[in-house]
């Protein structure tokens, strides 16, 4: 699917990838898109099943759903800021977003973001990875797999250009 048909289109430039990342946040406001969008990657979300997961997504509120929350510099880890980070008593999800196949992960977010799971009491914890088509970096493997999800954002783009929306809104 190109992304000339969906309104991600034109949002690749200098400062894309955190331009995406709010359009996706805002666009996860909305029920009808966020059931698209956690029904696209439930699949995918290996530790507690589909149905379990998607039971906990039904759960998640506008209001659970943040940009650029700051995580303070503590003594085992430095300052973390991920992407989009969605918190309620069931879930703790951080997403972290490519869009271009050649960015490097940082070391924080390889290093230091999997250590904010490690006290937290949500049934459902995921690190969430929104990558480019045949993104491929090595360093995505050394995360824990029972907390890190590798997403393709074609899959994603493609599944809200499928929905009827308009249908689902009704």
């Amino acid at each position: 699917m190109s992304v000339e048909n969906t309104i991600f289109r034109g949002l690749a430039s200098k400062d894309g990838e955190n331009t995406t990342t709010e359009l996706l946040a805002n666009l996860l406001k909305y029920k009808c898109l966020r059931d698209i969008f956690f029904t696209s990657i439930c699949s995918q979300i290996q530790e507690s099943g589909p149905e379990n997961a998607k039971k906990l997504f039904d759960k998640i509120k506008p209001q659970d759903i943040k940009t650029q929350v700051i995580f303070p510099k503590t003594n085992t880890q430095k300052k973390s800021i991920p992407d989009i980070l969605i918190e309620n008593t069931d879930c703790f999800i951080i997403f972290e977003s490519k869009i271009k196949k050649s960015t490097e992960l940082q070391t924080t977010q390889i290093e230091d973001y999997p250590n904010l799971f490690k006290d937290k009491a949500q049934t459902l914890k995921k690190y969430i990875f929104l990558l480019p088509c045949n993104y491929n970096s090595s360093e995505i493997n050394k995360i824990d797999k029972n907390i890190c999800v590798k997403v393709d954002w074609s899959k994603i783009l493609s599944d809200f250009y499928k929905s009827d929306i308009e249908k689902d809104r009704k």
